[in-house]
């Protein structure tokens, strides 16, 4: 998985352009050129392919669309319009904390990625029940980028053919959904060259008509919106109320309910329950309603715990640091 810092181009006071990011720097190798650059402002540069090289022939991907995320409706504007004139190509919507992408053609999501931790194949695959966490942990250990982890689960037993198309398509939507609610960034519509589009075909591709996805998406942007009349963002806190005791709750409310201790947000409950923002918040409203939780905001960093806990590991790591030295590394 592809950290911040593999995408990373820096550009100083001065109009340098330095690449730090390994992965960018190995993608800008391969489009080696001339450029003109287009600074409208936002969070969006661009760069243009000089008339010279196109006029050569050169082969090179498409820029089909490409603009800023001003609005929570943004995203969904521009899948409908994708949609309704059936182009085909790599949508990436980059938010402030998520990067996503999306393979669309003939109205239809083929297959997504995103960089979310909850959002990985083998987290959606645990948050069903089709395995464990202990089962995810040690397909993780053998995947490698010629052997993926589907096909590790499957060869292990964990699961089959069925289950895993199934994940498969959870996964894409989850994506999907929570790319709909980015409401800060910018997104890119591109088609990739013929090679480099056979170079990049998916091991497994699906076909998930995009209004199907959209009206669902509606709803839960719908949803969302009356959610936050009570619970204003995914960083505040739940913590059970004095009736959490003695009420009785749903099987699926249970495990939101058990981890509501006032200090763990609603983003780190979804982390831990590997979900998502959207149905952790629509859980913590049930909760509400039937008032065996309240809610608070995080509190702020005690200084004299933190320096305690400091203290503690300084010499775990002293001696750590002390054992790689003596033996050369």
């Amino acid at each position: 998985m592809q950290g911040p810092d593999d995408e990373a181009v820096v550009i100083d006071e001065t109009g340098t352009v330095r690449v730090e990011g390994a992965t960018t720097r190995s993608r800008l190798a391969q489009a080696a050129g001339l450029y003109r650059a287009f600074a409208p402002g936002g969070n969006l540069l661009l760069l243009e392919r000089s008339a010279l090289r196109r006029e050569q022939g050169e082969k090179h991907a498409q820029v089909l669309m490409a603009g800023d995320i001003v609005t929570s409706t943004t995203v969904l504007e521009v899948m409908s319009f994708v949609a309704q004139n059936r182009w085909h190509g790599e949508l990436r919507i980059d938010g402030p904390d998520a990067s996503r992408w999306l393979q669309i053609a003939d109205g239809a999501l083929k297959a997504a990625g995103s960089g979310v931790p909850t959002e990985r194949l083998g987290e959606v695959m645990v948050a069903a029940g089709i395995i464990t966490a202990d089962q995810l942990a040690r397909c993780v250990l053998g995947a490698s980028p010629t052997r993926r982890f589907g096909e590790i689960a499957v060869d292990k037993g964990y699961t089959n053919r069925e289950q895993l198309f199934e994940a498969l398509r959870m996964q894409m939507q989850r994506i999907f959904q929570n790319a709909l609610v980015e409401a800060a960034g910018h997104y890119v519509m591109w088609r990739r060259t013929e090679e480099d589009a056979a170079a990049n075909i998916p091991a497994m591709m699906l076909h998930l008509p995009i209004q199907g996805l959209l009206m669902e998406g509606v709803q839960r942007i719908d949803e969302m919106a009356l959610f936050r009349r009570r619970v204003p963002n995914g960083e505040v806190c739940p913590m059970a109320s004095s009736r959490a005791a003695t009420a009785t709750v749903t099987d699926s409310l249970r495990p939101v309910l058990g981890l509501s201790d006032g200090t763990r947000s609603i983003l780190e409950i979804a982390r831990t329950l590997r979900s998502d923002e959207y149905q952790i918040t629509k859980w913590v409203c049930q909760l509400l309603q039937i008032g065996v939780v309240e809610l608070k905001t995080q509190g702020q960093l005690d200084a004299s715990a933190a320096t305690e806990m400091i203290a503690r590991f300084n010499p775990v790591l002293r001696r750590i640091f002390e054992a790689v030295e003596r033996h050369g590394n």
